[in-house]
């Protein structure tokens, strides 16, 4: 992969100016998960075009999203989790089910659908027990049908080895310490590989792990290619 250089870019609506969640529907439609208003809108990039928002419930502080293909999920930042049927033929998606997160976390906003365990993934964007200087980040795993969350993390990633692997590439303990807090925004599950890719926003960091919480990659982009959204007029 060829990070720092984007291999598509693409002029989006007013609308769409904040999405906080993205899942790919097909090689070519995006479902996008506006921020504030509960709706999902179809983005085609083989045209470049917006298609039509089909709501599925009011105004809330939505984060995160995720499907199977056939059935999508959406995560609010206070850990309310809601099943949403599909079907595109409808012009109004339902909530079919809504359950509630247990990890001692303030702040919610990454949601992956996991092939190989057949479940939802959670990223906290806060760690345990919101102290911002605990060493561990832990990932979660939810039931995809009772939106129970699995009581023991699935992952955990040390903020210890993300710092070794960030000095073996090179980055200056200065900047380590300024750019290294891992408060994750998204996850999602690499198709082949299974790895877990995660992005922490405040850093702009794209982190690369696996199963055990090994460090397999990260890559820091500029302001320029990772602009935080609510900054912009």
């Amino acid at each position: 992969y060829e990070l720092g250089r984007a291999a598509a870019s693409y002029e989006l609506p007013g609308k769409l100016r904040e999405i906080s969640g993205i899942a790919a529907i097909d090689a070519h439609t995006l479902a996008c998960l506006q921020d504030e208003r509960g709706a999902l809108y179809l983005f085609d990039l083989a045209t470049g075009k917006r298609g039509r928002a089909i709501e599925f419930g009011p105004r809330g502080d939505f984060e995160g999203l995720a499907t199977d293909g056939t059935t999508f999920w959406v995560l609010r930042s206070d850990g309310v989790v809601m099943r949403v049927e599909s079907g595109f033929d409808e012009r109004r998606l339902r909530v079919v089910a809504r359950g509630a997160l247990t990890a001692q976390q303030h702040e919610f906003e990454g949601l992956a659908w996991d092939p190989i365990t057949q479940s939802l993934l959670v990223a906290p964007k806060t760690p345990l027990g919101g102290k911002p200087n605990e060493g561990l980040r832990r990932l979660y795993r939810v039931d995809p049908e009772t939106l129970e969350q699995h009581p023991e993390p699935f992952v955990t990633i040390e903020l210890a080895r993300v710092h070794e692997a960030a000095e073996q590439l090179g980055v200056s303990r200065k900047e380590r310490e300024k750019r290294l807090r891992l408060r994750f925004a998204e996850v999602a599950v690499h198709p082949t590989t299974g790895e877990l890719w995660l992005l922490s926003g405040v850093d702009r960091l794209l982190l690369v792990v696996g199963r055990d919480g090994a460090v397999r990659g990260m890559h820091f982009s500029s302001k320029k290619q990772q602009p935080q959204p609510e900054a912009r007029g």
